[in-house]
């Protein structure tokens, strides 16, 4: 899994929020990329293989 880019962006973040005295930082992922599965419906063609199987 790369985390590079929130990583730097947070870092950034936290210079910022520092100045300003204020801040706060959300992290959103999805568990469907943890798994390996995509966070969309299947296509119909998909869903017609998965049933086959």
């Amino acid at each position: 899994m790369n985390v590079t880019g929130t990583l730097l962006c947070c870092q950034h973040a936290a210079r910022l929020m520092q100045r300003n005295s204020f801040g706060r930082i959300i992290n959103i992922a999805s568990v469907a990329e943890m798994r390996g599965q995509s966070a969309e419906r299947p296509s119909k063609k998909e869903a017609a293989q998965r049933a086959a199987s």
